[in-house]
C-alpha cells in the first residue's frame, strides 16, 4: 500500500466495522455491518416519514422482539397500481397513523424473496397480481392477504386487532 494510494481505506473500513461489531454485540450491528460489507439489499428505506424494512429477516425479529404486527406490502416498481398503494400509505391519514405504529417490510416482485412467498400455499393469491398486502402478527401468524389496497378501512382493522 503506497502513501496517499486510496488502499488502506477498504482493510481500515473493514476493521473499523469489525471493531463496532465486537464493541456493540448487538445483532443489529453485526446485520447491518454485513450487509454493508457485502453491498447487499439495504436494511432499511424510507417512504416519507415510513421506515420500509428491505429484507424479511430484519423485519420479522423487530415484529416478534417488539411485539408488532409486520406488514408486508408486495410491490414493483413500474406498477401504477402498485405506485398508487404506497402513495395512500402517505395520503391517507387514518392509515398512515397505523403504518407508522408498525413493521412494514416492502418485497419487490425481483426480490428473492417475492418468488420465495408466491410458492408458499398460505400466499397462494399472491401470483394473481400486485399489489398483495399481508399482515401478519407478532409471531408470523396471517391476518390478512388481499389485493384489495383500495380498501384502506380493511387493512386497518386488520391492524387494530390485537
Amino acid at each position: 500500500m503506497k502513501p496517499g494510494s486510496g488502499e488502506w481505506r477498504a482493510p481500515i473500513l473493514f476493521y473499523l466495522v469489525l471493531g463496532l461489531i465486537v464493541v456493540s454485540g448487538t445483532t443489529g450491528v453485526v446485520r447491518s455491518a454485513f450487509l454493508y460489507i457485502e453491498g447487499a439489499t439495504p436494511v432499511l428505506e424510507s417512504l416519507g416519514d415510513l421506515s420500509i424494512h428491505r429484507t424479511y429477516l430484519a423485519a420479522r425479529a423487530e415484529a416478534y422482539r417488539n411485539n408488532q404486527i409486520l406488514v408486508i406490502v408486495f410491490t414493483a416498481p413500474w406498477s401504477e397500481p402498485c405506485r398508487a398503494f404506497e402513495q395512500s400509505m402517505l395520503e391517507n391519514p387514518e392509515l398512515h397513523t397505523y403504518l407508522r405504529k408498525v413493521v412494514i417490510l416492502r418485497i419487490m416482485d425481483t426480490d428473492p424473496a417475492y418468488r420465495d412467498f408466491s410458492r408458499r400455499a398460505d400466499f397462494a393469491a399472491l401470483r394473481q397480481g400486485l399489489p398483495f398486502v399481508a399482515v401478519l402478527d407478532s409471531r408470523g401468524n396471517i391476518r390478512l392477504a388481499t389485493h384489495d389496497w383500495k380498501s384502506p378501512a380493511l387493512i386497518i382493522r386488520a391492524l387494530e386487532t390485537r
